[in-house]
């Protein structure tokens, strides 16, 4: 092998494997090069390839392992299907703890690197990459709503972070209740990193059985009738209760001249109740061909109906322990919790399970199938007191509060709940919760980048804090990790007292930077007490700030308006002192 000190293209090199990418390459270093090398896993030393030469990192590709890794799994334990190239487990080599580590140092170091938080010391520093499966089903991790907030949860707080030990999955095989095959000729299967070379895999370890028997009949339907296979190019497999199976196909399903064969090669191996086709356009929404258009799901007692492009989590049995840790974190110290809005909402399941006698529940939601599936699993779970709507979460939450939806209008949010894509929050959006200033805000992320992103916006530019952060592990196997984060609104204690000469200062414009819901939380803040607009107004006038005029004053004679008491009287008053508008 050529030395180190001039390396070239085509060079061979020996490198420790000490981290790895998002994409699953193993990360070294050579001279104070960064090396990525395709093919290698943490802990191992390999001999590799160089493949590409730039100033401050090389790419290459694994030859031979000099020294095999201490977290890497027996070779009868692995995926046959990883050594074909199959992209979908990058983290398939690994035992489950080294692959847990990973999970949350890659969130640590997006916290840290993107959202500019301090997480120097917190647990992740002890965590030891050796384990395996043998976490599976570990009760302590389960996030019971019982214990969690308890002084002794696992994780310790620093800058006031309190980074919570990654929940693992009960499952870490057959967990995917949801499948999308790529289809090449008669290959059924998933795509190869960075190509679009298909990798036939029926022998695929996460998903659940009863989507690879659905599978395994599109299989021979593909050979049987090679004309109509050219015809699909993807297979989406879902699985409901009790084994219940939908299948869209995406392609020309229309020109599929044998549907009826398609459906009984599936029926031979699986319940399928559900068929929708789906034209190439991605405009096209799907088009139910036979059976029921939505599987039903349960998570925990609740039920929900899921159309096929709603949104729904794919870890059947971890999806409980996520929602309790969201749960959990919205119940947050000296916050009221009668209005929530969940965004991005899918089928209603985060809201939904948050619901109450006490609580009302908003929900936004852009696929509109999803969000009538949303109004109709409030229905099936005898919940009234929950509402969805249907458009883009940065236009319909302004919306709802300025002018209102048909009639529905609402002003103040306690607790806003957001499960967004993978490409994060719309900046929009961030304002807009920051206007609202909600007591505290649960985000619930699938990406540590546009998590972190979107931390920083809300902590830098809206006055909140992270208190909270939980790794949850839906996707064993890969490099993705579900994350729960809670942020709380800044109290007046946590600034910094400043002395000012307040002859130098600019007063004219006090009284506009208090609006009546300013005045209102601050009043529930402090007081617990609801004051009403019509009380700030009566205020307003006694002490001769401006009000405008109200054009919703009763027409009829001699109508009585309601005095305020003194009581709230008082705390108006402190409210505009506090405002600096008296």
């Amino acid at each position: 092998m050529r030395s180190n000190d001039m390396i070239e293209k085509g060079d061979v090199v020996s490198v420790e494997i000490v981290d790895m990418t998002n994409d699953g390459d193993g990360v070294g270093k050579i001279n104070d090069r960064v090396i990525f090398v395709k093919g290698a896993i943490l802990g191992e030393t390999v001999s590799a390839t160089v493949t590409k030469v730039k100033k401050n990192f090389l790419n290459g590709k694994a030859r031979e392992v000099l020294s095999p890794s201490p977290y890497a799994l027996p070779i009868d334990e692995v995926c046959p299907h990883i050594a074909e190239g199959c992209g979908g487990c990058n983290l398939g080599r690994l035992n489950y703890g080294a692959q847990l580590k990973l999970k949350s140092n890659r969130l640590k170091s997006a916290l840290e690197r993107i959202g500019g938080f301090n997480l120097s010391g917190s647990a992740l520093d002890s965590a030891s990459p050796e384990g395996d499966e043998s976490t599976e089903g570990d009760e302590s991790a389960e996030g019971d709503e019982s214990t969690e907030g308890d002084e002794n949860t696992e994780g310790d707080e620093f800058e006031s972070i309190m980074f919570e030990e990654i929940i693992p999955s009960p499952k870490v095989k057959a967990y995917r209740n949801k499948a999308v095959f790529s289809v090449s000729g008669t290959r059924l299967g998933f795509l190869k990193s960075k190509s679009r070379d298909v990798v036939d895999c029926p022998h695929c370890q996460i998903q659940m059985p009863e989507i690879m028997a659905a599978a395994d009949g599109i299989r021979r339907f593909l050979r049987d009738f090679p004309k109509d296979s050219r015809l699909i190019n993807s297979v989406m497999i879902r699985v409901g209760d009790d084994g219940k199976v939908m299948v869209v196909i995406s392609g020309e399903p229309d020109d599929i001249k044998h549907l009826q064969e398609f459906v009984d090669y599936i029926y031979e191996e699986a319940e399928l109740v559900s068929l929708y086709g789906k034209t190439s356009s991605k405009k096209s929404d799907p088009v139910l061909l036979a059976g029921v258009p939505t599987l039903v799901k349960s998570i925990d007692d609740m039920k929900f109906e899921t159309s096929p492009e709603a949104f729904f989590q794919v870890n059947e049995e971890q999806v409980s322990r996520l929602y309790a840790k969201a749960r959990a974190y919205a119940k947050h110290d000296d916050v009221h919790q009668k209005n929530i809005a969940d965004l991005y909402c899918g089928v209603g399941t985060i809201g939904l399970s948050m619901a109450g006698e006490d609580r009302y529940i908003v929900g936004v939601e852009s696929n509109k199938e999803a969000t009538l599936n949303a109004n109709r699993n409030a229905v099936i779970n005898g919940i009234v007191n929950a509402r969805f709507f249907n458009g883009a979460v940065e236009n319909v939450l302004p919306q709802l509060i300025t002018e209102g939806i048909k009639g529905y209008k609402i002003s103040h949010f306690d607790v806003v709940v957001v499960d967004p894509p993978r490409a994060g929050c719309d900046e929009r959006l961030l304002s807009t919760i920051g206007k609202v200033r909600p007591g505290a805000i649960v985000y619930v992320s699938c990406d540590p980048a546009t998590l972190s992103r979107d931390l920083g916006i809300l902590c830098n530019e809206h006055g909140y804090r992270l208190e909270k952060i939980c790794p949850v592990d839906m996707f064993p196997g890969s490099m993705h990790v579900e994350t729960v984060a809670l942020l709380s609104k800044l109290k007046s204690t946590n600034y910094i007292t400043v002395d000012l000469n307040t002859d130098e200062l600019d007063l004219t414009s006090a009284e506009s930077s208090a609006t009546y819901m300013q005045v209102k939380e601050y009043i529930l803040e402090k007081y617990k007490t609801k004051v009403s607009t019509l009380n700030i107004s009566q205020i307003k006038k006694k002490y001769g700030i401006t009000t405008r005029k109200n054009y919703n004053l009763s027409k009829k004679e001699n109508h009585k308006v309601p005095n305020c008491t003194p009581e709230k009287e008082e705390m108006i008053v402190d409210a505009f002192k506090h405002f600096q508008m008296i």
